[in-house]
């Protein structure tokens, strides 16, 4: 056991693998894995098959001239990949493990990079602690407390994008520190490069904690006589996050602007931060939506700790963690908080894994005291345990049958797969070679929402469920289904006039029954039911002329799309006054081309169009798009890069001088 002391990391695993089995046995006894049935199902796991299905195409063609795919058609009615799906991990670099995935393995591959990405967040935490020069034993058990906290026992295994926060925070912050020490910047950097792949979201949670954390520390470890210090230190850290920052716009940048331009709004800043009762504590939490992540999977032994601290002798350490732990609690029960952590839209507790790490760090040091205090350290392996055995009955009591059993919340890997399984099996619809969409409710057994499946088969449909939707497409699907359906889209209601716009050219309905204007053409088993196939008679393509009163008067012919780019061919000369209209929603990241010559584009009911001035019969119509900030994004990355490495090079001739002329 001394000899397991003396190396944390292993130990560590040790342990971690021993809780795991201990807390999720249950789970696998039952066959359930930690996908949840409502979002996980509905957002992070057909999230990960797809990005395993966007990797292996981009390597399939790379040496063939292979593009990188910016935009779907099958993502609900058209999507920008980056910004639509960057918020459930599509820059995340742990998900190109979902490359290996198959039909078969997806649901095992998704379960495992969740654990993955616990077990990385208590590596990170004691890699974190090694830099304050605190006990092993002590580091490792507050690791496992952190990781197998609400946060990532709760929170994590309903959004599992959330845990990469877990080992993404502390580097940061041992960044920080080694940058304070004078040491090597590459942590800081390497980190903030991974915080912007991971999306906007957590780096401006992240981002807003570091500013405080800089400061706070810089006043502590330099005090009142080393400000001029303090300051080049918290401006170095500035300048290694800004640069990894930089590194990563070509994900983030785009992200960033689909969200902008996205259907989903916040409230006004200024009118939240100039709202005095959001600054009054209250101890009812009810003003968070998710106030019960911490609490869900309590952790009673960090608790105490948190108390504890202030029963130690007075030092600089204790100061700062007192310091730490009355902030947290106070800005825990602020309303602000949550409104601004969550950029100010609905008050969300997402921020807490900035609480948790905080509290194990304390705990760790509170214990290394108490290892130190010749009086008490006899009881120091009592209290790991207790530890240890607080975690396991926490687990039990939120997902077994002794507590709330929030278990049944979870799928098996056969329900994963069937989730993900194509409808599109009728003849009729899979041997058409044309462009078209295919209307039908389809929406899971499990969750009642809408099904995603339709981005893991490559056909395109009308439904998702996804939180950053174009603006556009929200805009003309709640004037057609006359509701707000919060970011999401339920299709188009089966309303004819909508599906003409939408190129809709199937329609598939549970039953019989002809719609208006459709015929039958087949049927198909989708979730074990049967539905009937109909095919519209007059079917309007993905692009067509109207007139300057908005009425369709000529259809284009052969319109494909295809890897971001959609073109099509005018019938017939068009009217100076009309337009070319598509079938897919306007976004700006469009451009487009007359026999490749560039045009403007414009949006005309919500939909990408051009003006028809001038086009004539046979004029080939090539729309292009490329994510708004991705090229800028590419020349940011490449200057940052070159930056680091002038400043790297600079330091290591500046250091190789100053030990030469000693």
């Amino acid at each position: 056991m001394k000899t397991l002391a003396k190396k944390p990391f292993i130990t560590y695993t040790l342990l971690f693998l021993a809780l795991l089995l201990a807390c999720f046995l249950t789970f696998f006894r039952k066959g359930l894995l930690p996908i949840y049935s409502i979002d996980g199902l509905g957002q992070y796991y057909p999230v990960f098959m797809y990005i395993g299905k966007t990797v292996r195409e981009f390597f399939a063609g790379l040496f063939g001239g292979g593009q990188i795919r910016f935009y779907d058609l099958s993502v609900g009615m058209g999507e920008d990949i980056f910004g639509t799906l960057n918020y459930y991990g599509f820059g995340d670099p742990v998900n190109l493990l979902s490359a290996f995935a198959t039909d078969s393995s997806g649901p095992f591959l998704f379960s495992f990079v969740y654990f993955l990405r616990l077990y990385l967040g208590g590596i990170a935490f004691i890699f974190f602690c090694r830099r304050f020069s605190l006990s092993a034993n002590a580091s490792v058990v507050a690791a496992l407390s952190y990781v197998f906290w609400g946060y990532g026992l709760f929170a994590s295994m309903m959004y599992t994008q959330y845990a990469a926060m877990l080992y993404v925070l502390p580097m940061l912050l041992a960044g920080c520190e080694m940058v304070f020490e004078g040491g090597r910047s590459h942590v800081l950097f390497l980190s903030a490069l991974y915080l912007g792949l991971c999306g906007f979201y957590f780096t401006y949670i992240c981002s807003l904690f570091l500013v405080v954390y800089c400061i706070v520390r810089c006043a502590f470890k330099f005090g009142k006589t080393g400000i001029k210090t303090a300051v080049q230190k918290c401006l170095l850290c500035a300048l290694f996050y800004a640069l990894g920052i930089a590194a990563s716009l070509p994900v983030l940048l785009p992200s960033l602007f689909a969200f902008l331009e996205s259907s989903r709004g916040t409230s006004s800043p200024i009118s939240t931060l100039l709202t005095l009762s959001y600054y009054i504590p209250s101890l009812d939490r009810s003003f968070v939506a998710d106030a019960n992540i911490m609490n869900s999977v309590r952790n009673y032994p960090v608790m105490i700790a948190g108390i504890a601290v202030f029963l130690l002798p007075k030092s600089r350490r204790t100061m700062q963690l007192r310091l730490a732990v009355i902030s947290l609690f106070v800005l825990l029960y602020l309303p602000i908080t949550a409104r601004i952590a969550n950029g100010f839209a609905d008050p969300r507790d997402r921020w807490v894994f900035i609480a948790q790490l905080m509290l194990c760090v304390t705990f760790a040091a509170v214990a290394q005291m108490l290892e130190e205090d010749a009086g008490f350290n006899k009881y120091i392996p009592a209290v790991y345990a207790a530890v240890l055995i607080n975690i396991i009955l926490s687990f039990a009591l939120l997902y077994s049958g002794m507590g709330r059993d929030r278990k049944s919340m979870f799928v098996s890997a056969d329900e994963a797969r069937a989730e993900m399984q194509s409808v599109v099996t009728a003849s009729s619809v899979a041997e058409d070679p044309g462009l078209f969409r295919i209307s039908g409710d389809f929406t899971s057994k499990i969750n009642e929402r809408p099904k995603n499946n339709a981005m893991l088969n490559g056909y395109n449909g009308l439904t998702y469920w996804f939180s950053i939707v174009n603006s556009d497409t929200q805009e003309f699907v709640d004037t057609v289904t006359k509701k707000s359906n919060d970011w999401r889209s339920f299709g188009l209601f089966e309303d004819i006039n909508a599906e003409d716009m939408a190129a809709v050219k199937y329609r598939f309905v549970q039953g019989e029954g002809a719609p208006e204007g459709y015929e039958l053409t087949g049927t198909v088993d989708a979730d074990g039911t049967s539905w009937s196939v109909y095919e519209r008679s007059d079917f309007r393509p993905f692009a067509y002329i109207t007139d300057a009163a908005g009425k369709a008067i000529s259809d284009c012919s052969l319109c494909t799309y295809e890897m971001n780019t959609f073109s099509c061919v005018i019938s017939e000369d068009a009217p100076k006054d009309g337009m070319l209209r598509t079938a897919i929603p306007y976004a700006p990241g469009w451009s487009a081309y007359v026999n490749e010559k560039k045009t403007g584009t414009t949006s005309d009911g919500h939909f990408l169009a051009i003006a028809s001035g001038g086009l004539n019969k046979d004029d080939v119509i090539t729309f292009r798009y490329v994510s708004p900030g991705f090229y800028e994004g590419v020349w940011a990355c490449l200057a940052s890069a070159l930056i680091y490495v002038l400043i790297v090079i600079l330091s290591f001739v500046a250091k190789r001088k100053t030990t030469r002329q000693q």
